[in-house]
């Protein structure tokens, strides 16, 4: 600022500054190029002011002076001077923390009907200093500063200054947006940080979440069943049903029909589709599906069931793929002898088939191993304990009872030195059994009786013997008084005799 102290207009003609050099050039542009007149204004001085800038340093801090001289000159040319002078000094400045926000969204294109979408938010210390988090805002969200703290075990966001590598702090947080109109959903977060002098650094970042109408999905179902679940062991042909069920809104081509155990079924399939590919439409609201059957011979010498799941793709227009899967299981058992029928079909109103077996491995049920039981006698008695009749099994182990009126029966095993084993006894021991008009009921009962082996030493204590104590038998009747001779006296007399006839024979 030159200002005109005097009672005279001035023309200032120097404006020399020490360090900056001739500045008449500048002040004179910025007067529009014209001479610099200061009038005079007496009694209030007049004034020309004019601004020149110049970057400054200082390694050193040492600071930095100059001095501008001024001439000006009134219209008899005396000259009229002045100076002035400046000192900007310099120091260490503060450092200034600096931070930065990235916003992004797991999925920034979603179906117009909803879906979750989930915001990350990564906030990086830029700068020297350590800082605090104190705001985080998003125009749509709302305040977000809880949910970080939250995220950080409820302290407050302290993010490091690690020079050179920048140091941040991550949460995330998740709404479900939606927009039947296909607007798109972009919001803006601002991020505030203060250090430890208070100095606050700001960042902000925006994101965009479009919306579209979502493609259809196509979805499928299959079911497999069996013709028959349960078989015998030494085998019999199976006939599986597949029937695969268009559920979705798309129509859909068969691209797989892959069984575990039966293998690729796929061209079956198309071959009962007269060698085409299985287009099944979809028909809202009555799903439409595709059916073929496929036979095989299945047997199990061990009765392990036989289980297989089938998998099945198919594909709509856009090449996506429903799936799908289910199983089947067929179990095996050991086939019962035939049994003794009547050609003629069973008679009214109803009758009683006995199965009778002997159980030889205990297991309540007719197995390998086991055997018909014949020649048992089965009493039947009705509900007023009646004896309605008696039947024996024959060699297959059959016995019937004939012409019964429906209800409620009764049957004993007449025989009792084997236990029954299937089925259930009631409390007198016997097997209760229903009986409907014009159907026959089978019963089986199996009978098993425990063999305990012979064991050496025998079970049990040792005999007892008895020592029998025998009567001394007389020698004779006593001698009569009568005179008659005892017997021993005639053995005596015998025997002289004998020694007589020995002496003799040896004398001559």
């Amino acid at each position: 600022r030159i200002t005109n102290t005097g009672p005279e207009d001035v023309t200032v003609t120097k404006i020399l500054d020490d360090k900056l050099g001739n500045l008449l050039p500048v002040a004179e542009t910025q007067n529009g190029n014209n001479p610099i007149v200061i009038l005079s204004t007496d009694p209030v001085d007049s004034y020309f002011e004019f601004t020149h800038s110049v970057n400054l340093s200082s390694d050193t801090l040492t600071s930095h002076t100059n001095r501008v001289d001024v001439d000006a000159i009134d219209d008899d040319q005396t000259t009229a001077s002045a100076f002035d002078t400046e000192t900007v000094t310099f120091e260490y400045p503060n450092p200034v923390p600096t931070i930065s926000v990235l916003k992004t969204a797991d999925d920034n294109s979603i179906p117009n009907t909803g879906q979750q979408v989930t915001y990350t938010f990564r906030i990086t210390n830029t700068g020297p200093e350590d800082v605090t988090v104190t705001k985080i805002l998003d125009d749509k969200l709302g305040n977000l500063l809880p949910v970080a703290e939250t995220q950080n075990g409820n302290n407050p966001i302290v993010i490091l200054s690690t020079d050179p590598v920048d140091s941040y702090f991550e949460f995330t947080h998740s709404v479900n947006l939606s927009s039947d109109t296909l607007t798109s959903h972009t919001n803006r977060v601002d991020v505030d940080a203060i250090d430890d002098d208070q100095t606050t650094a700001s960042a902000f970042d925006t994101e965009t979440v479009t919306f579209e109408y979502p493609n259809p999905v196509p979805t499928i179902s299959v079911l497999k069943s069996a013709d028959d679940n349960s078989i015998p062991n030494t085998g019999q042909l199976v006939t599986y049903t597949f029937r695969i069920t268009n559920t979705g809104p798309e129509d859909v081509t068969v691209t797989k029909i892959l069984d575990d155990k039966l293998g690729d079924l796929l061209t079956i399939a198309e071959t009962k589709n007269g060698d085409n590919p299985i287009v099944i439409p979809s028909t809202d609201p009555v799903d439409s599906y595709f059916e073929f059957t496929h036979s095989v011979n299945l047997s199990s010498d061990t009765l392990t069931s036989h289980t297989n799941r089938v998998d099945v793709d198919a594909i709509d227009d856009n090449k996506i793929t429903a799936s799908a899967f289910d199983i089947e299981t067929v179990t095996f058992n050991y086939p019962r002898p035939d049994r003794d029928r009547s050609p003629d079909p069973d008679p009214d109103p109803g009758r009683i088939e006995i199965f009778k077996f002997l159980d030889v491995d205990n297991s309540e049920s007719y197995n390998d191993g086991d055997l018909p039981f014949s020649n048992i006698l089965f009493q039947l008695f009705n509900e007023d304990d009646d004896l309605v009749g008696t039947a024996t099994t024959n060699s297959q182990g059959n016995a019937v009872f004939t012409n019964l009126d429906e209800g409620t029966y009764f049957i004993k095993e007449v025989r009792g030195d084997y236990t029954i084993t299937t089925p259930t006894l009631n409390a007198d021991g016997m097997i209760e059994v229903e009986v409907v008009e014009d159907e026959t009921t089978e019963v089986s009962i199996g009978n098993y009786r425990e063999v305990i082996p012979p064991q050496n030493p025998p079970l049990g204590p040792p005999p007892v013997i008895e020592e029998v104590i025998e009567d001394k038998v007389p020698q004779g009747p006593p001698l009569p008084k009568t005179g008659e001779l005892p017997p021993y006296f005639a053995y005596g007399f015998g025997s002289l005799l004998v020694l007589a006839g020995l002496f003799m024979k040896r004398k001559f």
